[in-house]
């Protein structure tokens, strides 16, 4: 397939399998190699999801509830491996804190598998967001959170966009897919990349010519979600 991630966008990628929207997104953050073809971040082949890529870009990511990955094995420690790329520290944090909710001082000693689900996944958030991230890529980023903390991380990866980041976010939901981003990329149930572009420009027709007609938004919907996500 051929796909590009634009920056200063939030786009959705929506498959019915989650194993193969997991392999791509392994495989673009560098986990996981390509079996062929490659992976350009900016201008340079390959990705590097600790520090800084050989272009200067840095990735996050946010795996799959229940598969985070962390660096550190208490709170503080997760935050300082994370802090010592950026140099505004103080400054982020605390925007951070007022963007999503997270007890930093209450839980700075703990192990982060002392935390509940939607803390520790809370956690790797706020914690790669400290080294203002080039490109966010997440997999079903407002799973387990509560409406509230699910609005807090949609408006905080809005703004990660308006700063100029490349957002990816994945889903099996049609409709929630359409909510949270501003683009779709689609993969039919073999892997393969069916469209790319915008919500309203995915017809019912071409979506049921791939056996999805259950899993796409039609295009007539497009217009309410693009409001409902205008409104918050």
């Amino acid at each position: 397939m051929s796909l590009k991630i634009a920056c200063g966008r939030v786009t959705a990628l929506l498959g019915a399998s989650r194993g193969f929207r997991t392999s791509l997104l392994r495989v673009l953050v560098g986990l996981e190699g390509p079996e062929s073809g490659a992976v350009y971040l900016g201008d340079s082949e390959g990705a590097r999801l600790s520090g800084l890529h050989e272009s200067g870009l840095s990735v996050a990511y946010l795996p799959f509830p229940g598969e985070e990955i962390f660096t550190g094995t208490t709170v503080a420690e997760e935050l300082s491996f994370h802090a010592s790329k950026s140099s505004a520290l103080e400054e982020r944090l605390a925007g951070l804190q007022e963007q999503i909710e997270f007890p930093f001082s209450d839980t700075s000693g703990r192990s982060v598998w002392e935390l509940s689900d939607s803390e520790r996944r809370g956690l790797l958030l706020v914690s790669q967001a400290l080294a203002l991230p080039d490109f966010w890529v997440c997999e079903e980023p407002g799973e387990i959170f509560d409406g509230r903390r699910e609005k807090e991380v949609r408006l905080f990866l809005r703004g990660e966009a308006a700063r100029g980041a490349a957002v990816l976010l994945s889903f099996s939901a049609s409709g929630t897919a359409a909510f949270w981003a501003e683009n779709l990329a689609v993969l039919d149930p073999d892997g393969k990349l069916l469209y790319a572009g915008e919500p309203g420009g995915l017809t019912p027709e071409a979506a049921e010519s791939a056996g999805w007609n259950r899993w796409i938004l039609p295009a007539r919907d497009a217009a309410g979600l693009k409001a409902g996500r205008e409104a918050g």
